[in-house]
């Protein structure tokens, strides 16, 4: 299957107070984590949703093409519907975001080889009981991704029926930075680990 990497990087970080995707997080900025996992999966196409400059340029020595989105105080819906534009003619899109930077490769592979399996069905990983990102959903829902509207993602297009749960046992994968605490937290849990 030809399926399309597709970052979501184009968020405000309103709840942060400040750029997020900048923030260091043992030695690397938050968003590099994506976009160096991006760069090792097998994919045919690896794109970032972003309006910001530097992320665009890094991503860019990564082989990763940037998409901007001028709609991005609409929401996330505006930049699944600017990643799937930009993606073209593909089986699928893989959707990741930029602020889970414990994703693992093993855990992509798990996603991605579950997608291959089941080529009409919507795949979402549950860490730890919690569902979950990056998603990978078929082609045959462009028009309906393409549909979304603010803050509505591609759980909107999930059911019992279509829907093919991965189920990863690292719980840890799934913790993304939304507020300070989360920061914190993750930054101290990391400092620790390479501690040990």
């Amino acid at each position: 299957m030809k399926i399309a990497g597709i970052i979501l990087a184009a968020g405000f970080s309103r709840r942060m107070g400040k750029n997020k995707y900048h923030l260091l997080l043992g030695g690397r900025e938050l968003y590099q984590y994506g976009a160096d996992l991006l760069e090792r999966l097998p994919l045919a196409k690896r794109l970032i949703v972003t309006n910001d400059a530097e992320i665009a340029r890094y991503c860019i020595g990564k082989g990763i093409h940037p998409v901007s989105n001028g709609n991005a105080a609409e929401g996330k819906a505006s930049s699944i519907r600017a990643g799937v534009d930009a993606a073209g003619q593909v089986d699928g899109y893989f959707f990741m975001t930029a602020d889970q930077p414990l994703v693992s490769a093993v855990s992509c592979q798990k996603i991605l080889e579950a997608q291959e399996a089941e080529p009409e069905k919507i795949i979402q990983p549950v860490y730890g009981g919690k569902q979950g990102m990056p998603v990978c959903i078929p082609a045959v829902y462009a028009a309906a991704l393409q549909q979304l509207k603010g803050e509505a993602g591609g759980k909107k297009l999930m059911t019992g029926e279509n829907t093919i749960q991965v189920i990863l046992a690292d719980a840890k994968e799934h913790q993304d930075l939304d507020t300070w605490e989360d920061y914190e937290r993750l930054e101290q849990w990391i400092r620790e680990t390479v501690l040990l």
